[in-house]
């Protein structure tokens, strides 16, 4: 099993791919779950056509990306393989538009975002 990208992964992209390359008497990948250092939960990308889009708020960080290559035959999710992505360091572009906000963590007190 091989899991790859297409190029070196750089702070700020988005819409990039971790791409599966399996055998025929290897266990099939249902998903994926990536997470870096920070992170308080590792999401589920489902594999579609061979490939899972790395969430985008992941490379909002120069930190290494771990991508966990996951079964869920039984109904319970297994971990098959794992890679760890480098990151690499890059200015925030100017005409970025952080379209994503499933990082943010909102608490509301009294109907008043805090």
């Amino acid at each position: 099993m091989v899991l790859r990208i297409e190029k070196e992964l750089f702070q700020w992209e988005k819409g990039r791919y971790v791409f599966l390359e399996t055998k025929e008497n290897e266990p099939s990948i249902s998903c994926f779950q990536f997470y870096n250092k920070k992170s308080r939960y590792a999401p589920e990308v489902p594999v579609e056509d061979g490939k899972a889009m790395i969430p985008n708020y992941l490379l909002k960080e120069d930190l290494p990306i771990v991508a966990l290559a996951c079964s869920n035959d039984s109904g319970e999710t297994q971990v098959i393989s794992r890679r760890e992505f480098k990151v690499l360091k890059r200015v925030r572009p100017e005409y970025y538009i952080d379209d994503d906000d499933t990082s943010k963590d909102i608490i509301y007190d009294g109907g008043v975002e805090v």
